[in-house]
């Protein structure tokens, strides 16, 4: 039906009410909608789908409110069509992430004043790619991706913010989307919000993207040890499951939702809470002994002693299990 620029212009000078509609229809719909989707669905992927949906449509909504005062107002011209659709998407997540993740909002305000402020640093703005980081030097270059390994190769967390900021741009090959570098500080610097949603926990558990490809090739292994961990006598399942860290010291719980082990809710009835309020506690996880000790009303010990039983126990049954199946094979 032509180019956007050509649907724009047929559109304002329509004056037959129902050609006027099927420009509009088309300027947005085959035009604006595709490009919408796309960057909403990147940049919100581990969200809610309908919470997704949501957010396309309320940028549609404005675009047309939009093109409507446009040509009843004749307010201010839109020159390139597709670069102006990409920013209002762009500015629809970022609206969503800012009330849904305050916290996160917080950080990626101090990294912006940072990118400005740190020599040889900048932030610019890519219609395809929204907000775009790095070094100055990198502003004609695509954006690269963040390895999530990143985090491990920074070094101290107790430093000055922009001295890491120097670092993190020093192992990476070019400009990063400001998206990717806030969440990677995110996990950097420990900065979480609130969830308050058994769903939402459960989504963002079982993403895809969240675990290493490595984890579903030990999937087997992984079912087996949970198959014995529910076996557990249930204090001893507790002091090990709330304590229980991956390699970075975070919670390993992620890892069995990931994997489709275990749902949150199962995770939440072994030891012994009820899903919400276990939802709720997730993102605080690893606990301390401490706290595991108020919750089960044990003292500190006591769970360290209940912890070291757990591992000995599952440990004689694997090492059974390990020692059973060799016995099954065959001489060669």
């Amino acid at each position: 039906m032509g180019t956007e620029t050509e649907l724009l212009r047929c559109y304002l000078e329509a004056r037959d009410t129902a050609r006027e509609d099927e420009v509009l229809g088309a300027l947005v719909f085959d035009n604006a909608s595709p490009v919408i989707r796309r960057i909403v669905g990147r940049r919100l992927m581990t969200s809610p789908a309908q919470d997704r949906e949501d957010v396309a449509g309320d940028v549609i909504l404005d675009l047309v409110s939009r093109l409507k005062r446009l040509k009843r107002e004749g307010d201010t011209p839109i020159e390139r069509f597709t670069a102006y659709v990409a920013v209002a998407a762009h500015n629809g997540c970022d609206q969503y992430l800012r009330h849904r993740y305050p916290q996160r909002h917080r950080l990626k305000n101090r990294l912006r004043y940072l990118l400005s402020k740190t020599p040889n640093l900048a932030l610019w703005e890519d219609w395809e790619h929204g907000w775009i980081c790095g070094r100055r030097a990198w502003r004609d270059r695509p954006p690269v991706p963040l390895d999530p390994e990143l985090v491990s190769r920074l070094g101290a967390r107790v430093r000055a913010p922009a001295q890491i900021l120097v670092e993190l741009f020093g192992l990476v090959s070019g400009p990063v989307e400001f998206d990717e570098l806030t969440s990677t500080l995110a996990v950097f610097w420990g900065v979480r919000d609130a969830i308050t949603s058994l769903e939402l926990v459960e989504q963002a558990a079982a993403a895809p993207e969240l675990a290493a490809d490595s984890l579903f090739a030990q999937k087997q292994s992984l079912e087996k040890l949970w198959s014995e961990i529910e076996d557990l006598p249930p204090p001893q399942r507790a002091a090990l499951l709330l304590n229980l860290r991956d390699g970075t010291g975070g919670s390993a719980l992620w890892m069995l939702p990931g994997a489709g082990i275990a749902t949150v809710r199962r995770v939440a009835e072994l030891v012994g809470m009820a899903a919400e309020e276990f939802a709720v506690l997730w993102i605080r996880l690893p606990w301390s002994d401490i706290e595991i000790g108020q919750h089960l009303g044990l003292a500190r010990q006591q769970v360290i002693n209940l912890r070291q039983a757990a591992r000995q126990r599952l440990g004689r049954r694997l090492r059974g299990e390990s020692a059973a199946a060799a016995r099954k094979v065959p001489a060669s």
